[in-house]
């Protein structure tokens, strides 16, 4: 199986988002994205719950880069995050502060600074891995 771009059809130093009115180049993303891929905890599940939608991308992204399956519930009720619990064990949740999940063990997104903004190669992932769980 092949390997496939984790983002495609991009220009250098284009824009991939706009946060409180600043660009945010492609390669401060892909730069976010590896940061926080390396931070993550070693869990093959996450459930994304951070509510802003950068964070969120880049989350999803960091998830992917780690080998790591998304889970994206329809709803946060205690009752069907404690089911998710006991579906999926050691799955935990990635969280900007917006939410509180006590049946999970949460990793709350860190404060991060453009870490990248020069060239960066397009990191690969492997065309097999699953992504996410709706």
């Amino acid at each position: 199986m092949a390997d496939l771009p984790l983002i495609r059809s991009y220009s250098a130093g284009g824009a991939f988002a706009y946060r409180a009115g600043r660009r945010v180049p492609v390669e401060a993303f892909l730069g976010d994205a590896a940061h926080l891929a390396h931070a993550l905890p070693d869990r093959s599940h996450v459930m994304n719950l951070c509510s802003d939608r950068y964070r969120f991308a880049v989350g999803l992204a960091a998830a992917l880069l780690r080998g790591q399956v998304s889970l994206f519930p329809s709803n946060s009720t205690p009752d069907l995050l404690e089911r998710v619990r006991q579906g999926y064990p050691g799955v935990y949740c990635l969280s900007d502060g917006a939410g509180d999940t006590p049946q999970l063990e949460t990793f709350v997104y860190p404060e991060m600074s453009a870490l990248l903004t020069g060239p960066m190669a397009v990191p690969l992932v492997p065309e097999a891995q699953a992504a996410a769980v709706l």
